[in-house]
C-alpha cells in the first residue's frame, strides 16, 4: 500500500512538474559514478542492483548476476552462469542487446518480468548431467544498451541502462557493470540509446506575405523544421483538425501558433495575427435584353453594386476595356462581361453576363420567352439564359424521345456541355415551379 502511495506521489509531481516547465522538459541522465559492479568470482554467487530509472524513490527494475554449479551422478557437474533482468511494479524491459544510437520507443519489443540477457550452460562426467541450454543476445563483451520502459500513473516513459556483460563458458567469473542509465521526460517520446541531451524544438514561423491578406488569397505559414518534428496548428488557441503539416495555409482571420515536438520536448510558437480582407461580392444587373436578333443594335446598360471606396474595371471576355472604369458599363457587342471590383488593396470580380444573337428580325416574339438558348446552333456547349434567378429542372431529349442530358439548376445562367452529343436537332424542356417551357437547338460538327 505504501508503495502504490508512493508511486501514485511521484505520477503527480512529475506531471506537475511537466505541465509547468514543459519548455525546459528534457533526456534525464543519471552517471553511475563509479560504475556498479556485479562480480561473482566462483561457482556460488548471486549479485544485484537495484535500478531507478525516474530516480523517484521506487525500484524500477533489478539486475543480477548468477554462478551455480553443482555437482550429479556419476561424477558430473553442471556450471550455470547468467546475467538478467527483472522488471518491477509492472514496468518492462527489452531482451535484445541495444547498440548506441537505436531508438527505444513504442517500436520496440519489450518483455514483462525477467529478461535473460546472456546465460551460458557447461555440463560434463556425468550422463545426468544436463546444463540448462545457452540463451541471451548479448554475446558481445563490450558496452551495450537494454531498452526500459515504465509506467507512472497514466504516462509511459522510455529509457536505457547501459552495462558491460561478460558471460563465459569457459571462465568462472560472470560479470555485469552498471555504467549509467537516463530516460525520456515527455510521456511517449521515444529516446537514442546513450543519449543524454536533446536540443529545444525551434518555433519560429514565417509567413509567405503580409499577414493581412485578400479574399480568395491564402496566407501559407511555415514553422521552422529538423529531422523528427511533429507539428500541430492552433487558430485562438484551439486545435485545427488536421493541421499536422510543417506548413498551413490560413483562409480566416485569427491568431495562430504552431506547437513543435520533438523526441524531447514541446514548445510553441509566439501568436502570428492574420487578418483577412473580405469585400463585398461584385455583383452586376441590367434591365436590359441580354438576347437580340441579327441586325439588331446591341445596347445593354450593366450596373455593379457600389460600397466605400471601391474602384471598378469592366471586362469583356475577361480582357479589360479600356476606360471602362465607372459603375456602370453599356455593352454594344456581344459578350461576356464581368466587373472587377477592387478595395482595400483586394480585387474580387463578379459573374459574368453574356450577350448573344440567338434570332433572326422577323420571328414572332408574340408569346414572352422564359429561356433564351445561344449560341443555335452549337458546337461546344450552350449558354441558357432565364430572366432571374429561378429554381428549375432542365432536360434534354433528342428527335427518338430519348433523355440525353438534366440537372437541376437555380441561376440566371447556366451553361452546358454539348461537345459530347451526336450532330442532331435536340429539345430542351425547362420545369420550375411557376413555368413550363420547350425550345429546340441544334448540334453541329
Amino acid at each position: 500500500m505504501k508503495k502504490q502511495l508512493l508511486k501514485k506521489l511521484s505520477a503527480f509531481i512529475i506531471t506537475a512538474m511537466l505541465f509547468s516547465a514543459s519548455a525546459n522538459a528534457q533526456i534525464v541522465y543519471t552517471d553511475v559514478n563509479p560504475d556498479t559492479s556485479m562480480t561473482c568470482p566462483n561457482y556460488q554467487c548471486s549479485k544485484s542492483y537495484n535500478l531507478d530509472l525516474n530516480n523517484d524513490g521506487i525500484i524500477d527494475f533489478t539486475l543480477s548476476t548468477y554462478s551455480n554449479y553443482t555437482t550429479c551422478f556419476p561424477q558430473g557437474y553442471v556450471s550455470t552462469k547468467s546475467v538478467s533482468i527483472f522488471s518491477q511494479s509492472g514496468n518492462l524491459a527489452a531482451a535484445n542487446y541495444l547498440s548506441a544510437n537505436a531508438s527505444v520507443g513504442s517500436s520496440l519489443s519489450f518483455t514483462t518480468n525477467s529478461v535473460i540477457l546472456r546465460r551460458v550452460g557447461l555440463g560434463g562426467g556425468g550422463i545426468r548431467c544436463t546444463p540448462l541450454p545457452t540463451t541471451g543476445s548479448w554475446t558481445s563483451t563490450s558496452d551495450g544498451y537494454v531498452g526500459l520502459q515504465i509506467t507512472v500513473g497514466s504516462n509511459t516513459y522510455y529509457g536505457w541502462v547501459r552495462l558491460n556483460v561478460v558471460v563465459d563458458q569457459f571462465v568462472s567469473t560472470v560479470s555485469c557493470i552498471v555504467k549509467d542509465y537516463a530516460y525520456n521526460s515527455i510521456p511517449n517520446q521515444p529516446i537514442f540509446a546513450g543519449q543524454t541531451t536533446c536540443p529545444l524544438p525551434t518555433v519560429n514561423v514565417s509567413a509567405s506575405g503580409a499577414t493581412t491578406f485578400c479574399y480568395g488569397s491564402p496566407l501559407t505559414l511555415t514553422a521552422d523544421s529538423a529531422s523528427g518534428y511533429t507539428f500541430q496548428w492552433q487558430k485562438n488557441t484551439v486545435a485545427i483538425s488536421g493541421a499536422t503539416a510543417r506548413t498551413y495555409k490560413v483562409t480566416t482571420s485569427g491568431n495562430y501558433t504552431v506547437t513543435t515536438t520533438n523526441t524531447c520536448s514541446i514548445a510553441t510558437s509566439t501568436p502570428l495575427s492574420c487578418t483577412r480582407i473580405f469585400n463585398q461580392t461584385p455583383v452586376i444587373s441590367t434591365s436590359d435584353s441580354l438576347a437580340y436578333c441579327a441586325g439588331q443594335a446591341i445596347n445593354t446598360k450593366f450596373t455593379a453594386n457600389t460600397y466605400t471606396a471601391v474602384t471598378y474595371q469592366w471586362q469583356k471576355n475577361s480582357v479589360n476595356i479600356n476606360g471602362a472604369i465607372a459603375p456602370n458599363f453599356t455593352a454594344t457587342t456581344t459578350g461576356n462581361y464581368r466587373v472587377r471590383e477592387t478595395a482595400n488593396g483586394c480585387t474580387r470580380n463578379s459573374s459574368a453576363k453574356s450577350i448573344a444573337i440567338n434570332c433572326r428580325i422577323g420571328e414572332d416574339f408574340s408569346n414572352e420567352s422564359l429561356l433564351s438558348i445561344y449560341p443555335n446552333p452549337a458546337i461546344n456547349y450552350i449558354t441558357i439564359q432565364f430572366p432571374y434567378d429561378q429554381s428549375a429542372i432542365i432536360s434534354i431529349t433528342n428527335l427518338f424521345g430519348q433523355l440525353v442530358y438534366s440537372e437541376k439548376v437555380n441561376a440566371e445562367l447556366t451553361q452546358i456541355d454539348v461537345s459530347r452529343f451526336a450532330a442532331g436537332i435536340y429539345m430542351i424542356r425547362l420545369g420550375s415551379k411557376e413555368n413550363f417551357e420547350t425550345k429546340t437547338f441544334s448540334v453541329i460538327k
